[in-house]
């Protein structure tokens, strides 16, 4: 790899948001050229973001989402539901698929965690790469049902026995996107109430950054030092230097048709 693009983007919606990912990932399979991007992003206003196979009206509650005008979208990757709230979102998308260990999924997880960790270790989180069981609490009705942030699979990074980052992944031809929710704080009531659990399930399976970093200032400076740290992980593992690039013209356009065909939308129950 000669090098990475770099996208630090603004605060967008979750259907925008998801629309951009997957039009990276498909520029990527279709692309000749190596192509490898790492992005950063927000989400306003708040989302509830579900696996491409979750049953929304088991997944989320929509009563309380229309109440607290949380949007609910489709990832175009599997896992469980997550509420982006107070949170960095990083997606990886890349079709060199040598540089994130070939062309296993958990060898690629394995890549991606440790540049993760590096930069959480970087900002001074005492976070670390889980060994990973799929475990889950008992309580909860199916493994589809249930949060994200409930179980941890392997190598994903944990602080204290709780999830830091929820992410999935999605593998086509030649390319994958990877994506995840690097929480700063959490409002566990909030999530819930989003969720549909109880927030002593919350409480005990995941945390925010600020949990572990008292004398932080704010979200908004731990964002900012965390995107700084994030870039520079992500160098020093793949070996390459970082480039700031903007989308090009037909992720653009792949983007804009995704959101034209409500491709990531779900509609209130």
């Amino acid at each position: 790899m000669n090098s990475f693009r770099v996208i630090l983007d603004a605060e967008a919606d979750g259907r925008r948001n998801m629309a951009i990912d997957e039009a990276m990932l498909r520029r990527a399979n279709d692309c000749p050229d190596p192509v490898t991007t790492l992005r950063l992003y927000l989400w306003e206003p708040a989302a509830v973001s579900l696996g491409y196979a979750q049953n929304p009206e088991k997944a989320v509650r929509f009563d309380f989402c229309r109440q607290q005008g949380i949007d609910v979208v489709r990832r175009p990757t599997g896992g469980r539901a997550v509420l982006h709230d107070r949170e960095l979102t990083y997606s990886v998308v890349s079709n060199e698929l040598e540089a994130f260990g070939g062309s296993g999924i958990l060898d690629c997880y394995l890549v991606i965690a440790r540049a993760l960790h590096g930069a959480l270790a970087a900002i001074g989180c005492p976070a670390r790469i889980s060994p990973g069981s799929r475990k889950r609490k008992d309580s909860l009705p199916s493994p589809m049902d249930a949060p994200c942030f409930v179980s941890t699979s392997r190598y994903e990074i944990t602080a204290g026995g709780r999830k830091l980052i929820g992410s999935a992944q999605r593998r086509l031809k030649r390319s994958f996107l990877q994506h995840g929710s690097i929480l700063i704080d959490c409002d566990f009531a909030r999530q819930a109430a989003a969720l549909g659990t109880t927030e002593e399930e919350i409480r005990s399976s995941f945390a925010g950054i600020l949990d572990f970093l008292p004398g932080s200032s704010s979200v908004e400076g731990l964002r900012r030092d965390l995107r700084q740290a994030m870039v520079a992980s992500f160098e020093k593992i793949l070996a390459a230097p970082s480039r700031p690039e903007p989308l090009d013209p037909e992720e653009i356009l792949l983007a804009d048709r995704f959101l034209e065909e409500g491709t990531h939308h779900i509609p209130a129950a």
